[in-house]
């Protein structure tokens, strides 16, 4: 797999997809967006990247003056697609001519180029889905190769960077293990507390279960299914499973009822 190329080739397709769209038309996998929100959301993303790659920016404070810099979204969808085709073809040049061990600012722990493009595959991806979505048509399979890395991407980095912005207050408790296809362990706990406002907070986390022999007394679920519906589940995207390219496709979940329940709690949650 070329992860730049991936990129390219996903971006320019919900582009393709989009064009055909209704721009007023829901994405019914993102609540409260347009089929042109979707497409704008793209853009910004892609321009955000080239520029906080290209500028060497480091520190939060340089990426929040990036933030603040940039150009304001377009009335007429047809300049945003002239932004967005601009936007990723700055970025997928600018990802070409770097190595993906070279420091860069992420948002997550892993201060790399190879977390931005990384990151990007699963953002065009999944965002592709969502554009043939709204389109109402069928839903390209994402290759094994896309979906196994995203499977890896959503759990060690999406879900498990939020234990980061736990507050030190809180409660973490463990409530569930799943086994998400062949071997991967997701521990799922739950934490409450209080905000920055003082307000009662509670959520999910998941994360790879960390080496620990008490974690076998925890109840247990498995979720099985091709490695494309189970990256297309965690992500948010089953509704893209009846409909996909390559036959229809679906999961099974089975287990203890608590980890069920906790699991399904942890996915309608969503990724932050």
């Amino acid at each position: 797999m070329d992860p730049t190329a991936v990129i390219k080739d996903e971006a320019d397709r919900l582009a393709a997809v989009l064009a055909a769209t209704d721009p007023r038309r829901e994405v019914p996998t993102c609540p409260g967006w347009t089929a042109v929100d979707l497409l704008w959301h793209l853009t910004e993303v892609h321009e955000f990247w080239h520029e906080v790659l290209s500028s060497g920016a480091m520190t939060d404070e340089e990426v929040g003056a990036i933030e603040e810099a940039k150009e304001p979204r377009p009335e007429d969808v047809q300049r945003i697609a002239a932004r967005r085709t601009a936007a990723t073809n700055n970025l997928v040049e600018e990802l070409g001519r770097r190595e993906d061990t070279e420091a860069a600012w992420f948002w997550g722990a892993d201060h790399t180029v190879g977390s931005t493009r990384r990151m990007q595959v699963h953002e065009a991806t999944i965002h592709r889905v969502d554009a043939e979505l709204t389109a109402g048509q069928q839903v390209t399979t994402p290759s094994e190769q896309v979906s196994t890395a995203g499977i890896d991407h959503c759990i060690d980095v999406m879900m498990a960077e939020v234990y980061a912005w736990v507050p030190d207050s809180a409660e973490v408790e463990r409530v569930a293990l799943a086994e998400i296809g062949d071997g991967r362990i997701l521990e799922i706990s739950h934490w409450w507390g209080e905000d920055e406002n003082g307000a009662d907070e509670e959520f999910l986390l998941g994360r790879r279960l960390p080496a620990d022999p008490d974690a076998a007394e925890l109840p247990r679920a498995q979720v099985t299914g091709s490695v494309a519906a189970l990256n297309l589940w965690l992500w948010g995207r089953a509704e893209a499973l009846p409909i996909l390219s390559t036959g229809a496709e679906e999961i099974s979940i089975d287990g203890d009822h608590e980890a069920v329940a906790a699991l399904g709690r942890l996915i309608e949650q969503g990724l932050q």
